[in-house]
């Protein structure tokens, strides 16, 4: 009894050592270089919205300097969250709990005046991201076993995936919190369902307020909910001679809850498909590109995992690296695959592991749907793919725990003493090697009971527990695997088991051929290097790299510059504001007082995109001393009318540059 006390001790203290540690190494990824990328547009928008600002009070049409370019970026005291909501709500298509969250943030760290400081901005989503690390491990512990729970918390602490989002000035990682406490409601609910019993109220009414929290911090927290909805309506319909029991009674006014809690987003999300900001999303019908979104979610899938150098490389780092990714994964195939095939076979852990693939099966429809469906390709972007990112984390998780500690099979003749000395049948085997690793003997599983006597089970009895105690949840796999194979080895080493010697032998064989842990350490290792590839920025890069831009704007002017803009929505805004928040970063870089500024002009559209003598443009071209040298950033104008103005292009060749069409024209 004191020995047991004691081990149990030790196990939540090595519990306890693992799970700090890889939080400290999500931490240490997460904070690398947190503030030394550029600013992408959306994190503009982010910072801006957050600091209970608009977008829409830079002036158009009229030449402004880059202090005046970057007045939505200015930390005001006097601002309020209402001020927040009022701005969100009025100019972007987003929930406002995070630009909230964001606002009071900053007024922690902020002073009066100054320009909002980019790893303050990104500081808090870093956070969120970190707490994501011992949120995956309570749903892996609850789910299925410690074990998987640690697993699922490294793969999160080194996903590239993970830490890309962490180092955005945005809100996913608040919203993958949410999904994950979402899913944690409803695997602790299934079990309830299993056993016909009621769920306590106080479980339906906290996931009531968690869905409710999740659609207030981004909308496509929707598609979570319906994935979870595909899930439980699954097994509603094989439970559907049931359907007026109290327990489905509890489900239907949790539904009903969350429905209500998403009730006043309704009008909004309603509107974003028709709202000009999703325009660049739509999806190509043509014949050659029209298959496009499969690999490319296929690819966002992969790496959340496994990432390589990629971008900012050579062709040959990059082919090596795609080449690399691939051979690992067909290494690895083989035994995810038997690891996967085991986890189903489990019929401790049946239940979560169908609730988690049919979670993840579901969030691809509804992808598809919309991508093919709705004409919305959410595949161009990765940060739209959190939705079943941490879904993706448990699942491999599962797998891997499998591949950690493999199970000798039925197809195994083994024999324990401690039963007979003669080798049982095929289920009585699996009581066997439940006994080896378990050290009690569970009673006969209910489905076999069930079978024995003629019965047909119904669905929810061919999923249930051997073990059927008070608690719904399986008590398997409650301390770590390694000290259960390491006090088998002992005992067999002893003498407490006797078999023969060829038998001895096969029982180590299987036991140690068939933990195939170096799958598990291929894809942590190669998981850690997709995380130190992202925080070096060889991967998940700004879709828009103003910093490369900035440098080639003063390596090629040497003269004073126009950096011209043509508007149409918020989003040509925000472009404009990451580029000269660069150029800001990069004189308090330098320190120095004559940095090279140039001025900035916001354009309205030209109708049929002519530059008409009247515009903003031609009246500042005919006004300015020359030289001169204009940068057409995005800018919809006919070249051959900047040089009725003098105006040549740039004979050279420039670099193409993520995000930005870039043209140069020296006016002499």
């Amino acid at each position: 009894m004191i020995n047991d006390r004691v081990n149990q001790n030790h196990q939540k203290w090595l519990h306890l050592i693992l799970l700090c540690s890889w939080i400290l190494l999500g931490i240490a990824l997460r904070w690398t270089n947190l503030a030394d990328k550029s600013a992408s547009s959306i994190e503009i928008a982010t910072l801006g919205y957050s600091l209970g600002h608009s977008f829409f009070d830079l002036p158009l049409d009229r030449v402004i300097s880059l202090d005046q370019l970057l007045s939505p970026l200015q930390f005001e005291s006097t601002s309020t969250p209402t001020d927040v909501i009022h701005h969100l709500l009025g100019e972007d298509n987003h929930p406002p709990l995070y630009f909230v969250l964001n606002h009071l943030w900053f007024k922690l760290f902020s002073t009066d005046g100054e320009l909002v400081s980019l790893w303050v901005g990104r500081s808090l989503s870093a956070i969120f991201g970190v707490i994501t690390i011992p949120a995956i491990f309570g749903l892996g512990w609850l789910a299925f076993s410690p074990l998987i729970g640690h697993i699922a918390a490294a793969l999160m602490a080194i996903s590239p995936y993970g830490i890309y989002l962490a180092q955005e000035s945005r809100h996913y990682t608040l919203t993958i919190l949410w999904i994950i406490a979402s899913v944690t409601c409803l695997t602790a609910i299934m079990p309830y369902l299993q056993k016909r019993k009621i769920f306590p109220i106080w479980l339906g009414f906290l996931w009531v307020i968690i869905n409710s929290l999740g659609i207030s911090t981004h909308y496509f927290f929707a598609l979570a909910l319906t994935a979870e909805g595909l899930v439980i309506g699954w097994f509603w319909l094989r439970d559907i001679q049931n359907l007026f029991q109290r327990y489905w009674w509890r489900i239907y006014l949790v539904a009903l809850g969350t429905f209500i809690g998403c009730l006043v987003w309704l009008p909004i999300i309603g509107g974003i498909g028709n709202s000009q900001l999703t325009d660049w999303i739509s999806t190509s019908f043509e014949l050659d590109e029209i298959w496009h979104p499969i690999p490319r979610l296929l690819g966002w899938v992969l790496t959340m995992v496994w990432l390589l150098p990629i971008e900012g490389t050579s062709l040959f780092v990059t082919i090596l690296s795609g080449v690399t990714l691939l051979v690992m994964l067909v290494w690895v195939a083989p035994g995810l695959w038997q690891g996967g095939k085991a986890q189903i076979n489990d019929i401790n852990n049946r239940l979560s592991f169908q609730v988690f693939v049919g979670f993840f099966v579901g969030a691809i429809a509804l992808f598809l749907l919309i991508i093919y469906g709705m004409g919305k390709d959410l595949s161009l972007a990765a940060r739209y793919h959190f939705v079943y990112f941490p879904i993706v984390i448990i699942l491999l998780a599962a797998i891997l725990g499998k591949c950690w500690v493999n199970e000798v099979r039925s197809q195994k003749r083994v024999c324990n003493s401690e039963v007979s000395s003669e080798c049982k049948t095929h289920s009585r085997q699996s009581e066997v090697r439940s006994d080896f690793y378990n050290g009690n003997l569970s009673k006969e599983p209910k489905i076999f009971r069930l079978k024995r006597r003629g019965i047909r089970p119904n669905y929810f009895d061919n999923l249930e527990n051997q073990a059927e105690g008070e608690n719904v949840f399986s008590e398997k796999d409650k301390g770590f695997q390694f000290f259960q194979l390491r006090d088998f080895l002992q005992r067999l080493g002893s003498g407490k088991i006797k078999e023969g010697g060829a038998v001895k032998k096969d029982i180590i064989s299987a036991n140690l051929k068939l933990i195939n842990r170096r799958v598990v350490v291929v894809v942590l290792l190669i998981g850690l290097c997709g995380g130190l590839t992202v925080v070096s920025n060889y991967g998940y890069q700004k879709s828009r790299r103003a910093d490369l831009l900035v440098e080639e704007i003063k390596t090629q002017s040497k003269t004073p510059s126009l950096i011209a803009t043509t508007y149409q929505t918020h989003a040509e805004i925000r472009a404009l504001i990451a580029l000269g928040m660069e150029f800001k970063r990069q004189e308090e870089k330098i320190k120095t007082s004559d940095f090279f500024q140039p001025q900035f002009l916001l354009m309205k559209r030209q109708q049929e995109q002519r530059l008409t003598s009247d515009s903003a443009l031609a009246k500042f071209l005919y006004q300015t001393p020359r030289p001169l040298d204009l940068w057409a950033v995005n800018l919809k104008i006919e070249g051959r009318d900047l040089e009725t103005f003098n105006c040549q292009k740039y004979s050279h060749s420039l670099p193409k540059i993520n995000g930005y069409r870039y043209k140069l024209y020296n006016c002499r």
